[in-house]
């Protein structure tokens, strides 16, 4: 019996941590299984499953940061600023830029590192 680790398609750390784990066994019986990380720092995509226009909500205080889209190859599809937040929404218009699949939505304020998936349709 062999077992396999996945973590979001990458390297298992915490950089491309993508808040899932995906862990397939095989042997006699096929075990499929996906964990959902509950904590995501208090980041929130809205909505979500979206069409690449979104947006994401800080509950608390956070001072300006970076925002990246990243698709399934690893491959950042797109940046920008995030204005410092008193607990407020920050809107991405990006249809055009997002071709519907899955990405990994990472939001840098100074060393700390928020990450959520983002589902396009």
């Amino acid at each position: 019996m062999r077992n396999f680790r996945v973590y979001n398609g990458y390297a298992n750390t915490p950089q491309d941590d993508a808040g899932y784990g995906l862990c397939v066994q095989e042997g006699t019986e096929i075990v499929i299984g996906l964990n959902e990380n509950v904590e995501l720092g208090g980041m929130r995509i809205i909505p979500n499953p979206n069409d690449g226009d979104f947006s994401i909500r800080m509950p608390e205080a956070s001072g300006p940061g970076h925002l990246e889209v990243i698709d399934g190859t690893g491959r950042t599809v797109l940046r920008d600023r995030i204005p410092a937040s008193n607990g407020g929404l920050f809107h991405v218009r990006a249809a055009e830029e997002l071709a519907p699949g899955l990405y990994v939505v990472n939001v840098k304020c100074g060393e700390e590192v928020r990450t959520q998936r983002l589902v396009v349709r």
